[in-house]
């Protein structure tokens, strides 16, 4: 650099003090969004405590409007609001390195052992929470965080739990280790039920045939043609058909060409998927094998090697080079 002396030291002072200053605003910017999400959560648990005080003002209200009534007939209205007193949930926290939907569908199981009327399921949940699944809860529109199906979506979205991973899931989901018949088929249960909720689809013969219409248009086609389909997230099999069609003019192609190839897989040992029954299949094993034995008893009778004949041998072609490389060199001078 050329430096020396007090100048040499200058600038090392200087590099030392623009160092110190990045220090000092990092740690600024820590204390920053460790400020934001404390204000968040502290948002939150305002939230929340408001919640619980306006259930109780209500379940108050109620009881002072009853209060005229014999005992008798107190204790009969006592017993009939039980389900409408403030349940308290009794299931640990969410923690995120579980699985959220496992978790909420316990949470469902519990709630309806219990007895909870579904309006305040959304409420129970949120007592539930913590971390980054209570600041989902926080940020959602007052109204929004009441409806439990509003809050379980916005948590499965969150955790990247949608349609598509769903539809996944119940397509590629496989047992596992010790899980019995019937709790495998209760997971796949579990598995279209959040496929169908996530894409808001209502369990009638209607929509449900809809949806196995466009899931097997969506097989077929091409995996451009399909990925197109599935960013434009048509709900219908008409609107998506419609789709398909402004595709392939837009792109001069016919949907017979955008489809996927279902030729069987010969000579790799595969069964082929649908297109061979099982005696054709078998029939076409056979005949490979016999072809190879009838290679393997055939004699090349220039190298003397089984398994090919003289016109594929490749001795013979190096012998062919060999002598027209000889005869290519010139004579030589005596």
């Amino acid at each position: 650099m050329g430096l020396t002396g007090g100048e040499l030291l200058n600038f090392v002072k200087e590099q030392q003090q623009i160092a110190r200053d990045e220090r000092q605003q990092e740690r600024a910017e820590a204390e920053k969004e460790r400020a934001e999400a404390e204000k968040e959560r502290a948002e939150a648990e305002k939230q929340r405590m408001f919640e619980l005080a306006k259930l109780e003002k209500q379940a108050e209200l109620q009881q002072n409007s009853n209060g005229d009534a014999d005992l008798n007939s107190s204790r009969s209205s006592t017993s009939s609001r039980e389900p409408n007193r403030i349940p308290t949930p009794k299931m640990p926290h969410f923690d995120e390195k579980e699985d959220l939907d496992a978790y909420l569908l316990r949470f469902e199981r519990f709630a309806t052992a219990q007895e909870w009327p579904e309006e305040q399921w959304a409420l129970n949940l949120s007592l539930c929470l913590k971390g980054e699944s209570l600041r989902v809860y926080s940020r959602l529109p007052p109204d929004d965080s009441q409806d439990y199906q509003k809050l379980k979506n916005a948590l499965l979205k969150r955790f990247q739990f949608t349609e598509e991973g769903f539809r996944q899931k119940f397509r590629r989901e496989r047992p596992k280790k010790g899980e019995t018949s019937i709790q495998y088929m209760a997971r796949l249960e579990n598995y279209m039920a959040r496929w169908l909720e996530m894409g808001g689809i209502n369990k009638t013969f209607e929509e449900f045939s809809d949806l196995m219409l466009r899931e097997q248009f969506l097989n077929v086609c091409s995996k451009e043609l399909a990925l197109f389909l599935r960013e434009h997230d048509c709900k219908t099999s008409k609107a998506l058909s419609e789709l398909a069609d402004k595709y392939l003019e837009a792109h001069h192609r016919d949907l017979e060409k955008c489809v996927k190839s279902f030729q069987p897989n010969q000579g790799n040992g595969k069964k082929p998927d649908g297109n061979l029954n099982s005696q054709e299949y078998k029939t076409k094993i056979v005949d490979a094998g016999e072809n190879r034995n009838r290679r393997s008893a055939i004699k090349c009778f220039v190298c003397g090697k089984l398994g090919h004949k003289a016109n594929d041998c490749r001795q013979r072609f190096k012998a062919q080079s060999a002598v027209a490389t000889e005869n290519a060199k010139p004579d030589k001078l005596g």
